[in-house]
């Protein structure tokens, strides 16, 4: 399995280390991006350039940018979503390699030196990721990879096709990243799931850095629990990556698979968004449900209380905890 540590002695060095240009798409973060800069600013190695794409904010991010001065290259642009902003400071790259940054989050010092003795040992990889610490509220709470949701130890082209393993603050080959057309700038959620198909199925085998070098910050203030959003989102990326013509008949299989467990996903979240928030659609989703193939027994049990009795249902739900937000990946 590709796999690098960032820790351990075994990297070599090289006197001419790949070029890292890193770049960092902002919207309305002006509070959290002054932060941002400064991890990348303290890194050991010395990044090619920080890119930062302002993405049309309309809060104090042009102030806190011009407090830097020379030492950033920013690029205001109106609001086009992440994919876009990420597009945008990859095209304006000059470095070998293009490292993402998201405005709330942090690199941890070493992350860049690490990615680069990591790919000096594997030249011919255009993905590298490190694994990452999550905080919620500024409170450690979990890395990113963990029993629930281990770096593959198999087949990474397969595994891509269940799952998006690869960490989101990923170093990617600038020219590939150009070659492919970079994320898809008509994708609101998950657009990097679809980013890591493309480059994976077209033969960039990603490599991790078994080190948490970065920080991925949650706040409990705005976090949304879009499950809905998110599983149609993934349904959309399956369905591109089904009509990829570099699938073999064994990756079609796969996507067939991941599909339907995608459907399955998507009628619990609408049932028991139904179930909090729409009373009236809750036999609606309820009989889809328990017309899915395969759905766990707790969902239809839940389906069956809520076509026989959804007010019940309904008051039950609301007086249940909300689910906690998923994992970031």
């Amino acid at each position: 399995v590709p796999m690098a540590d960032g820790r351990s002695g075994t990297s070599r060095d090289t006197e001419d280390p790949a070029r890292i240009s890193v770049v960092i798409p902002t919207y309305q973060s002006a509070h959290w991006v002054g932060e941002a800069i400064d991890s990348v600013l303290a890194q050991h190695a010395a990044p090619a350039e920080i890119i930062v794409v302002d993405d049309g904010s309309t809060d104090d991010t042009r102030e806190v940018l011009a407090r830097y001065g020379d030492r950033l290259q920013v690029i205001h642009r109106p609001n086009g979503g992440v994919a876009a902003a990420r597009n945008t400071g990859a095209r304006a790259a000059t470095g070998d390699f293009v490292a993402f940054l998201d405005a709330d989050d942090l690199f941890l010092p070493g992350r860049i030196g690490a990615v680069q003795r990591a790919i000096a040992e594997h030249p011919d990889t255009d993905l590298f990721t490190t694994d990452a610490e999550v905080t919620l509220d500024g409170v450690h709470i979990r890395n990113v990879y963990r029993p629930g949701n281990p770096w593959p130890t198999g087949d990474l082209r397969a595994e891509i096709l269940r799952r998006s393993y690869v960490f989101g603050h990923a170093v990617v080959r600038r020219s590939r990243h150009l070659e492919l057309g970079g994320y898809d700038e008509t994708l609101r959620k998950v657009e990097d799931w679809d980013f890591w198909i493309r480059l994976v199925m077209a033969g960039s085998l990603p490599v991790l850095v078994a080190e948490p070098l970065s920080v991925n910050r949650m706040q409990r203030s705005s976090m949304s629990d879009d499950a809905v959003g998110m599983w149609i989102g993934r349904l959309e990326v399956l369905d591109r990556a089904r009509r990829n013509p570099d699938l073999t008949d064994a990756d079609h299989e796969i996507v067939r698979d991941s599909i339907a467990g995608a459907e399955r996903e998507l009628a619990i979240a609408q049932l028991r968004r139904a179930l909090r928030t729409e009373p009236t659609a809750i036999r609606k989703r309820a009989r889809v449900v328990l017309r899915t193939p395969a759905m766990v027994r707790a969902a239809r049990v839940s389906a069956v209380v809520g076509l026989l009795a959804p007010r019940v249902a309904h008051r039950l739900a609301i007086r249940r905890p909300e689910h906690a937000p998923g994992a970031p990946t």
